[in-house]
């Protein structure tokens, strides 16, 4: 994902959220991803995945989920 977020491909990166999501991995974890590629990669590339990830969020139900509060609230 973080390779996604520097070559600024949102819809790659979308895919590859959603696999994660599908395999397992939790909103903190892909948040954390955000948080650590920022300084690499710059807030535009960040934000340009931001977009990405309400898209994969909204589709996948977790934005009325209760353990979604659980965030940093970058996602």
């Amino acid at each position: 994902m973080s390779v996604m977020i520097a070559l600024r491909q949102p819809h790659e990166f979308a895919i590859h959220m959603g696999a994660g999501l599908n395999n397992g991995l939790t909103l903190k974890e892909i948040e954390e991803v955000l948080i650590q590629a920022l300084p690499y990669v710059g807030y535009p590339a960040i934000a340009t995945a931001l977009a990405a990830a309400a898209e994969v969020i909204k589709e996948h139900g977790l934005d009325v989920d209760e353990n979604y509060a659980g965030h940093r609230g970058l996602l």
